[in-house]
């Protein structure tokens, strides 16, 4: 049957209607969830830019002190290792290392200063890991490793944590039982919190929580149209007490990222917001703004165009 010309333009009013609001319409995600992407352009973004490892061979032999990049002493006691049978290591073992001391390098690595929902106050993040041959070993029974972590004000109330990936993501656990304390070097006069541990942890986190009270209010950080979870990645940072986190994808809601449900923040609290996009290309754009909370507070991010090394720049002066 051919249709009349009347009925012909009106159909194609109507196809062109419905495609402009699609393009249009906002993309909102229910709390917990995320649309489905191949390779999300955000993780792409820490593959891509996370601290690089440093590797450092020792001997088994004997008891040996190597010192990191960033001032990082491990001491390893003579005979340290064993594989996972329980049998001794014997010979050279690698040790792979990365140091996050400054922002730029926790929020490259997406290693947030967060337990179990609730903010830390951070002194350094650490990744130690021993291998020979590619393989993973562990402290033996009864052996001690030191690692001292630099500090320029070191605080009574820092505390050892634990790094873990867990069904939830990326967390860190409190360990009561590893002693930190903050040592004086005789020499250098130089202070380090000093931890001793009998389990080689891959992540180490020297942390305390920050245990915020009062008035507290969630956040919703407005990105512009186009920028979603699999572009785009949202921080909050405390520089008071070292403190960064992330606004979780899965609280994206009419072209917003939220902070509740837990996750709110302290009124009158003085906070950086950073928003970094990262595209097909790999071209980064970034948004940085300070405010200090107000009840139901509300940041607009708007983006501009950035290098990796001015982006690091500029993180690292905050």
């Amino acid at each position: 049957m051919k249709l009349t010309t009347t009925k012909l333009i009106l159909n194609v009013f109507a196809a062109v209607l419905i495609l402009g609001l699609s393009a249009c319409k906002k993309e909102n995600y229910p709390i917990g969830t995320l649309p489905s992407y191949g390779k999300e352009q955000v993780t792409q973004f820490f593959d891509d830019n996370e601290t690089p490892s440093q590797k450092k061979t020792i001997n088994t032999g004997s008891a040996q002190t190597i010192i990191a990049d960033l001032g990082t002493r491990f001491t390893f006691p003579e005979n340290a290792f064993v594989y996972s049978n329980g049998n001794p290591v014997v010979g050279p073992v690698d040790i792979e290392i990365k140091e996050l001391y400054t922002l730029d390098a926790m929020i490259f690595s997406n290693k947030m200063t967060v337990s179990g929902g609730q903010y830390l106050g951070s002194g350094g993040e650490l990744f130690v890991e021993a291998t020979q041959n590619g393989q993973r070993v562990e402290l033996a029974p009864g052996k001690n490793l030191v690692i001292e972590v630099p500090t320029t004000n070191g605080l009574p109330q820092m505390a050892f944590f634990g790094g873990e990936q867990t069904a939830n993501g990326f967390d860190w656990t409190p360990d009561p039982t590893v002693p930190l304390n903050v040592v004086v070097d005789t020499i250098s006069q130089s202070e380090f919190y000093s931890i001793i541990t009998d389990t080689l942890w891959s992540w180490i986190n020297c942390d305390y929580f920050a245990n915020y009270t009062g008035q507290r209010t969630s956040v919703e950080i407005q990105v512009p149209s186009g920028k979603d979870p699999s572009n785009t990645a949202v921080f909050g940072y405390v520089p008071s007490i070292n403190s960064v986190f992330r606004a979780g994808g899965g609280t994206f809601q009419n072209g917003s990222f939220w902070l509740k449900n837990g996750y709110d923040l302290p009124v009158g609290l003085n906070v950086y917001f950073i928003g970094i996009y990262y595209d097909a290309n790999k071209n980064i754009e970034y948004s940085l703004q300070n405010a200090t909370i107000v009840n139901n507070h509300v940041e607009v991010l708007n983006f501009s165009p950035i290098t990796k090394a001015q982006l690091q720049t500029l993180l690292q002066s905050l």
